[in-house]
């Protein structure tokens, strides 16, 4: 039996085995077939026409296009990471 971070874990009850194949094969077979349903940027732009014209174009960029020519300027990318930071370390915490 696989031991992730070589943490012993113990006798293995019967029928976990299979039901782990079981569960494997179901995730590789629905991987497949899931592969032909539309995409969310397909049922958004047709059923929600409104919201598709206000997403922004990061939105509705194709997923293979995600690391390519959409991405944000290095610049504007370092700006809005600064604002963030800037905004979480000025919450106030909580009292433990």
């Amino acid at each position: 039996m696989l031991q992730p971070f070589s943490i012993d874990l113990g006798p293995v009850p019967k029928g976990i085995k299979s039901l782990t194949e079981v569960h494997l094969v179901g995730v590789i077979i629905g991987e497949f077939y899931s592969r032909r349903w539309s995409s969310l940027r397909t049922i958004i732009r047709e059923l929600y026409p409104e919201l598709w014209n206000v997403l922004p174009d990061r939105a509705r960029l194709d997923p293979g296009q995600l690391f390519g020519a959409g991405r944000l300027p290095e610049d504007v990318n370092t700006a809005r990471r600064t604002t963030w930071k800037d905004r979480v370390k000025s919450m106030p915490v909580p009292p433990a």
